[in-house]
């Protein structure tokens, strides 16, 4: 990138899957967005002492606005920080939709499905629109598989949304054999897309 100003980092959670240092070091500010920042997290930060990364609390699923019948524009908020670079959305496109299917299983809507994809096209849409370059890094469906490779049971954690071309595709072990059972392992699929402007 010609450009290292501001790199904003959605749903860092834990930063297991942020390399901050390596932003903190690459970019003159780090704008890390998630619904909370726990206290574990802002001491890890401040012990590191990052000086140039900021923490913003949203949600950034933008379940009200769909709710209400409006369109989802949950990164309209981008809009306002200044010298963006780069937005990084960084294993979060499946949990808005994991979130909202929770929540609305809760209330008994059974608009469940329609939501949720809305949901998921609605982060694909506003990250694409972006002017800033952006890289997606996502989960898009998971398999429990036996030992003899075969699968026990899948699920699409985007919701029947196509799945980005992606430059980068790998299987993801999250639960390996033994960590639950001997006879299973939980395998996601990843996928990473990065558009450079």
């Amino acid at each position: 990138m010609r450009r290292r100003r501001t790199v904003v980092v959605l749903g860092s959670g834990l930063l297991r899957d942020v390399p901050v240092g390596a932003l903190s070091r690459g970019f003159d500010t780090v704008v890390l967005v998630d619904l909370v920042h726990l206290a574990s997290v802002r001491m890890w930060l401040k012990a590191r002492r990052f000086g140039n990364v900021r923490l913003f609390h949203r949600d950034l699923a933008g379940l009200e606005d769909a709710l209400d019948g409006k369109q989802p524009e949950s990164l309209s908020f981008l809009r306002q920080v200044p010298y963006l670079d780069l937005v990084i959305s960084a294993n979060l496109l499946s949990q808005i939709g994991v979130g909202a299917e929770r929540r609305l299983e809760q209330n008994n809507d059974t608009k469940r499905a329609e939501v949720v994809r809305k949901l998921i096209h609605a982060h694909l849409r506003d990250l694409d629109a972006l002017p800033c370059s952006t890289i997606l890094l996502t989960d898009a469906s998971y398999s429990v598989l036996g030992r003899s490779g075969k699968r026990l049971e899948s699920e699409d954690l985007l919701h029947g949304m196509p799945v980005p071309d992606a430059d980068e595709r790998w299987p993801w072990p999250v639960v390996p054999f033994g960590e639950q059972s001997r006879d299973y392992q939980v395998v996601h699929d990843v996928v990473a897309k990065r558009v450079l402007r």
